[in-house]
């Protein structure tokens, strides 16, 4: 591990040491709500880990805590960032369900970007522009069976 390394886990130690006194927590309080051990906090706040992705969607989500600020104290230590997340939790009700593909996208780097674009473009999808664009691909094709039983992807040049 690099000197950099070192300060960087020394830095985020600290302030998430700093949080945990601000939302007025003791280490073992800290350890209970995150169902961490209080070795884990202690391991957490003198830099010899970081933080698991979990427990700070949950401190993002619950409390408030700026993952920028604790990546690099800069901005405020409290803001409401992930709350796209929380709405969706409660329009859909599928707490867990989201929480575990939050911490399957952490734990698999390459299945996380398949899901960002994934999602990237289902939102791109309700504009307007990108709409007339599938529209307009979508009067390429036609329905003609392709041996398989389906009639998707024929183009009607052929």
């Amino acid at each position: 591990m690099g000197n950099d390394e070192k300060v960087a886990k020394k830095q985020v130690g600290q302030r998430f040491r700093q949080f945990r006194l601000a939302i007025g927590f003791t280490q073992s309080e800290m350890a209970k709500l995150l169902g961490l051990t209080q070795t884990t906090i202690t391991g957490i706040e003198t830099g010899k880990s970081y933080p698991s992705f979990p427990s700070l969607i949950y401190l993002a989500r619950h409390q408030s805590l700026s993952l920028s600020w604790l990546a690099t104290g800069k901005g405020a230590m409290s803001e409401k960032i992930l709350d796209p997340i929380g709405q969706l939790i409660d329009r859909t009700g599928y707490k867990e369900e989201i929480e575990d593909l939050l911490r399957y996208m952490a734990e698999i780097p390459f299945v996380r970007e398949y899901i960002l674009e994934d999602f990237a473009l289902f939102k791109l999808r309700k504009k307007p522009e990108i709409q007339n664009y599938l529209n307009d691909r979508s009067e390429l094709t036609e329905d003609v069976p392709n041996g398989s039983g389906s009639t998707k992807g024929r183009n009607k040049n052929r």
